[in-house]
């Protein structure tokens, strides 16, 4: 049994190995010839946009040298015929001054006619013409049929311009004339005029564009000819016709590639359709662009064999010349032969690797079997004895679980997700006041909450949303309020888990009774009530003695009236009395407000409310100004106008206390100039006060210490040390702020002063 188990296990591992290679073998093939496609267009992209780049390169070059070379002939050509005229103009002059004064004016004019007549050039069509300015009329030309005739050609205006002309200037112009061997068709021409001042005659020349056209394109035919070839890129050039002749569209002027093709007529109509199909292409092209690529079928030079070839084509308009260049997909297939080659020679050493791969790995995996197999036997019966071991400890496990699930002194309840009680272990009975467990397993949450918990929140919705929270977070914990079975209500504290038992989603609920810790709770916050109203009354003494203070002038100032009233009420009338009460009225109503401020200050009202906090300090300086001017101490405002919401009273209590804390340490210190600044802005969301004295700081080794209840560093009857952690209790727990304090020096009036700043930090 043991041996075929080992034979079948050798055999399986054997053929999952040679399965495994072949497949990996498959796909790395298929990976192989993908590799190969994209290098095969990869390097068909790069060759092909590189030759492009050579051939329109080339084109444009050839192009760009008979431009400059248009140019040259042009401005050759111009001076060629501006020195023509400027000699004649010279010979005219100066044959002028020696004869006009020997013979008479016609006698000179026909000797001056008679010389330019006879002059002669290579070129029949260059020749010298002379023109009476006043007549209009053609006095030398080498057609002598228009001799005597009016100027053709030129338009009045143009005319009138000749005629500005200065003795000494001359002017290049183009007209459409005939030639001397011609009769009717005229020809554009470039001629270039001049003035004999003494005759007011135009004499000029001219040269015939198509023969510039003609000399442009033989010297540029030459450029061609004197060019390298180069096989791979040949050039060639081809005249297009202005209208077709004999249905042919144009004539091949040069071809590198194969010389007997030079003067080969070009037509759209030949029993070739391939033929007539690529050069409608490129006359398309030319047609629309003046430039552009074509691919088509061609022989390489004398053969008659057809190659793929991308020629570039430019239509140089001036000339009515096409050039072009291109070159053949032959090298292209040369590279692609390679790639082809290098992968499939990868692929054959690939799939040989493979195959040794495999035998290798089968031998060593039948090795390897027959000694695991062996012991494979051994193991499973270490396993099963471990199992058998295992289940006892999970039975140990489980009564070890069972027992602290029972005896836990924390009350632990599973719910299912209609939130229905589905266990629970004693603890929680104890709890909640149950006897018997299968009352409490009938119930649901629902039955053992009150309608509302704390502040008024439904027990249903509130559950709802912290089961939602446990779901989100996994688990969660929070305070709720019980119900026990005697109608009790009881403050546990609840660990939400969600778990799964048997493949159900389950909420574990763990609590905790903690009534105690609420209890005293509720006694802390009654304490710190009680030492707010310490604080109050404690600084409640100094403010009867602030108001005693303020009323004393204003008592004063009525006294004095009611006497004077009482002294001269006879012999004053009705408007001198009624100023005198107005008077009164003012002190009163002094003495009303600041009785308000204090009733308000002192009332303990919890509410929030809007309030301005510029109109706050205006109220705690109502109160305490009395009590500091009487100390000399100076207080410096700056303060913004922010509105707020939140307890009015609160935030003056912590303010009059750490004033009230400022002006001790300023008075023990015995400072000369005693001084506080308060500062009150907004910033990034917050609203800062900051209150600074020049009292010298707080001793480094108890600021930490001075938020402390019942800390002091005053003597015995002058302080009990509440006033700074009300402040902190207020400010965090009332106002959600916070405060800092540190020392810090300062410059005020070109002095350096040092002292306490408080800084309170409160949303906006």
């Amino acid at each position: 049994m043991k041996k075929n188990f080992t034979a079948r296990l050798i055999i399986l591992s054997i053929f999952f190995i040679i399965i495994s290679v072949f497949f990996l073998t498959v796909y790395n093939i298929y990976v192989f010839n993908e590799y190969k496609e994209m290098l095969i267009k990869k390097e068909t992209k790069r060759y092909i946009n590189k030759q492009k780049n050579i051939i329109e390169g080339k084109v444009k070059f050839i192009t760009s040298i008979f431009e400059a070379k248009s140019l040259d002939l042009e401005d050759m050509l111009k001076e060629k015929i501006k020195t023509r005229i400027n000699n004649a103009v010279i010979l005219s002059n100066k044959i002028i001054d020696e004869y006009k004064d020997k013979t008479t004016s016609a006698e000179l004019k026909l000797m001056l006619i008679n010389i330019f007549q006879n002059v002669k050039y290579k070129n029949k069509n260059e020749y010298i013409f002379i023109t009476d300015i006043n007549t209009e009329r053609i006095l030398v030309h080498a057609n002598k049929r228009i001799l005597g005739k009016k100027v053709s050609g030129l338009s009045q205006i143009e005319l009138n311009e000749l005629r500005s002309l200065k003795d000494s200037d001359g002017i290049f112009h183009k007209i459409r004339f005939p030639k001397p061997s011609g009769i009717d068709k005229k020809y554009e021409k470039l001629i270039y005029l001049r003035k004999i001042k003494h005759f007011n005659w135009l004499i000029g020349t001219g040269i015939y564009l198509d023969d510039i056209q003609k000399e442009l394109k033989l010297q540029n035919l030459k450029i061609l000819q004197r060019l390298k070839k180069d096989n791979k890129h040949y050039l060639f050039l081809f005249e297009l016709y202005k209208q077709k002749i004999n249905d042919n569209y144009g004539k091949i002027i040069l071809h590198q590639g194969n010389s007997s093709l030079k003067g080969q007529l070009l037509s759209l109509n030949t029993p070739i359709k391939r033929k007539n199909k690529y050069r409608n292409e490129y006359l398309s092209l030319l047609n629309e662009y003046g430039e552009g690529f074509v691919t088509y079928y061609y022989p390489k030079g004398t053969s008659s064999t057809l190659h793929k070839k991308m020629s570039f084509f430019f239509l140089i308009k001036d000339l009515s010349w096409v050039v072009g260049t291109g070159f053949y997909f032959d090298d292209l297939q040369k590279e692609i032969d390679s790639i082809t080659k290098n992968i499939n020679v990868q692929i054959e050493n690939y799939i040989l690797t493979a195959v040794y791969i495999a035998i290798f790995l089968s031998f060593l995996t039948s090795l390897v079997f027959y000694f695991i197999s062996r012991k494979i036997a051994a193991t499973i019966n270490s396993y099963a004895r471990d199992i058998k071991q295992s289940n006892k400890d999970l039975i140990k496990q489980k009564n070890v679980f069972k027992t602290l699930y029972e005896k836990s002194a924390d009350g632990i309840i599973m719910l299912n997700e209609g939130a229905n009680i589905i266990g629970c272990n004693q603890a929680v009975l104890k709890i909640l006041k149950y006897k018997n467990k299968d009352d409490f397993l009938i119930l649901n949450v629902y039955d053992i909450s009150p309608l509302k918990q704390k502040k008024g929140e439904k027990s249903f919705e509130k559950w709802n949303k912290y089961i939602e929270i446990c779901i989100q977070k996994k688990s969660t914990n929070f305070e709720w309020l019980f119900l026990q079975k005697n109608g009790k209500k009881v403050w546990c504290d609840i660990t939400l888990t969600q778990i799964k038992l048997d493949d159900k989603t389950v909420v574990h609920i763990v609590l905790r009774d903690i009534s105690s810790k609420k209890y005293l709770e509720s006694e802390m916050q009654k304490q710190q009530i009680v030492l707010a109203q310490q604080s109050k009354k404690s600084a409640m003494g100094d403010m009867i003695g602030n108001i005693a203070h303020q009323w004393r002038q204003p008592l004063n100032n009525v006294s004095l009236l009611i006497h004077y009233l009482r002294d001269n009420c006879l012999n004053m009338n009705e408007k001198e009395i009624h100023k005198d009460v107005e008077n009164c009225m003012i002190q009163l109503n002094y003495m009303s407000k600041t009785i308000d401020d204090f009733t308000n200050f002192i009332h303990p009202n919890k509410a929030k409310e809007h309030f301005n906090l510029e109109d706050t300090f205006i109220k705690v300086s109502t109160i305490i100004s009395a009590q500091f001017n009487d100390k000399n101490i100076k207080i410096s405002k700056n303060i913004e106008k922010i509105n707020m919401y939140g307890i009015e009273n609160e935030l003056m209590q912590v303010i009059i206390n750490i004033l009230n804390n400022s002006r001790d340490a300023l008075l023990s210190n015995k400072i000369e100039n005693k001084m506080i600044f308060i500062d009150a802005y907004a910033k990034n969301e917050e609203i800062i006060i900051k209150i600074k004295d020049n009292a010298g700081g707080i001793n480094n080794a108890i600021i930490t210490r001075i938020f402390e209840p019942y800390f002091t560093t005053k003597k015995e009857h002058e302080g009990v040390g509440i006033g700074l952690y009300m402040v902190e209790e207020i400010i965090e727990k009332e106002l959600n702020g916070k405060i800092l304090v540190k020392n810090v020096e300062y410059e005020y009036e070109n002095k350096i002063f040092k002292g306490a700043e408080f800084s309170i930090h409160l949303t906006l």
